[in-house]
């Protein structure tokens, strides 16, 4: 196999350097639309109570001395009574923590395609994800 002549090697890191724009600029628009319409479900005031009580030292308990799991997402509830230890409001912390999430995803999402398809300019997948509308509006 031969090596790649000056052009090609112009031409990829041409290709690459074009990609890295794209998907900065999809991620500033992703966020940037996900911060405008962020917003905080009422199922999550359930896990801001469960960890209140873990931070004041009465366990995972909706009621202190009632022993009932009645939340779905351990970690995330772990994630905010940090926080809540730390003395953040859990509100801002779990749309932070949100979008965070989000940016994880687009850049997971982005190497993954560029790895199944490098010569690729355009992330499709990851343009489609950053731009798709939300569901739940």
């Amino acid at each position: 196999m031969s090596e790649p002549d000056e052009s090609e090697t112009r031409s990829r890191a041409t290709t690459t350097w074009w990609s890295r724009v794209i998907l900065a600029g999809l991620l500033l628009a992703g966020l940037g639309r996900a911060a405008w319409l962020r917003w905080v479900c009422d199922d999550a005031f359930i896990s801001f109570r469960y960890a209140r009580n873990l931070v004041a030292g009465h366990g995972l308990v909706w009621n202190v001395g009632e022993r009932v799991e009645g939340f779905t997402n351990p970690l995330w509830t772990f994630a905010i009574a940090g926080g809540l230890r730390a003395g953040l409001d859990p509100i801002v912390l779990s749309q932070m923590l949100g979008l965070a999430s989000y940016a994880i995803l687009l850049g997971a999402l982005w190497r993954l395609e560029r790895s199944v398809a490098p010569g690729a300019v355009l992330p499709l997948a990851t343009a489609v994800c950053a731009l798709l509308p939300n569901m739940a509006e």
